[in-house]
């Protein structure tokens, strides 16, 4: 009875698999070296949001205060959203909804009464509705009555420098 003999691979063969191996290696190593070095520069999803009404969007403000918008790519960026005076097509805000150097969990949230954002983590830090001090993206409103926000606008040229009130005890 004859027995059946595995597959053989010659020297030829296992080398190409080898060579073929560390070659998808090396380059995978690279692309994580570059995306580590350079994470800041990468921009995945839509630059640009602009899904929002001005004159909807002011209303609501009016009434409600500002709006806080999580960040749907896994919460690294939250912003609030204010407008300031009764023409919908001016006096918009975008900013960041933490402190500088504030953690995950430190938003700032709006005190109707006080007219002020507040530190969740440290009442004593409060900044206004155009939120100076922290950092702040363009936004503007197109023909057609929309709100557009830029993300990608360098903070250094839209950056306020002005330091938040705080209040002592």
């Amino acid at each position: 009875m004859p027995v059946a003999r595995g597959t053989r691979f010659d020297a030829r063969s296992i080398i190409v698999v080898a060579a073929t191996v560390v070659a998808v290696a090396l380059l995978l190593g690279g692309m994580f070296l570059y995306l580590a070095r350079n994470g800041e520069n990468v921009r995945l999803g839509d630059n640009q949001f602009a899904d929002l009404n001005a004159e909807r969007t002011a209303k609501k403000i009016a009434e409600d205060g500002p709006i806080q918008f999580p960040d749907v790519a896994g919460g690294g960026r939250v912003v609030n959203l204010s407008h300031v005076g009764t023409d919908p097509q001016t006096g918009w805000y975008v900013f960041d909804a933490r402190s500088p150097g504030a953690a995950k969990e430190c938003l700032l949230d709006w005190d109707r009464t006080k007219q002020v954002f507040v530190d969740r983590c440290n009442a004593a830090s409060t900044y206004p509705i155009e939120g100076p001090g922290l950092r702040q993206y363009a936004v503007r409103v197109d023909p057609q009555g929309r709100l557009v926000i830029d993300f990608n606008v360098d903070p250094q040229t839209t950056t306020t420098v002005v330091l938040p009130t705080t209040t002592k005890k």
